[in-house]
């Protein structure tokens, strides 16, 4: 079921579906992200405790938080990130699906402002081990709220 800004209320829990990573991922993330050295050289990954190559942590995030807000909102290209604060607690690997559970801990509606949703999230690797865990402000762009 897809939401509007108005509709959605604190508490609520949604959840980003299942993504498989690729090495599809793995390459597009390391360019955008410009960071071959680490991520992609197996012969020095494989004696770190990683132990292979791993997708970037930039690059999970992104796409769970895509995955939620296209799943989950109606207006996607109106969505904006004020703030947002990531801990990544463990790798994810080419092959790896993960998972986003995100909470809407606050909701805010400043006078002439546009509405905000502070959440708080986690991403799950192959249904078990928490990878990332972190929390955002967001806004939905041109949604402005009037006071009566």
């Amino acid at each position: 079921m897809k939401n509007d800004f108005e509709s959605i209320q604190a508490g609520t829990v949604l959840e980003a579906r299942e993504q498989l990573f690729s090495e599809r991922d793995l390459i597009l993330g390391i360019l955008w992200e410009g960071d071959a050295q680490l991520h992609t050289n197996v012969p020095g990954m494989e004696k770190t405790p990683f132990g292979t190559t791993i997708v970037h942590g930039n690059s999970v995030t992104s796409k769970i938080i895509g995955r939620l807000f296209s799943a989950h909102f109606d207006s996607v290209e109106k969505i904006v990130i004020n703030e947002i604060d990531v801990a990544y607690l463990g790798a994810v690997h080419v092959g790896d699906t993960i998972q986003g559970r995100f909470r809407i801990d606050n909701l805010e509606s400043p006078a002439g402002r546009p509405k905000m949703l502070s959440m708080t999230f986690e991403v799950t690797k192959n249904g078990q081990e928490v990878v990332s865990k972190g929390s955002m402000r967001v806004e939905a762009a041109g949604n402005q709220q009037h006071s009566a």
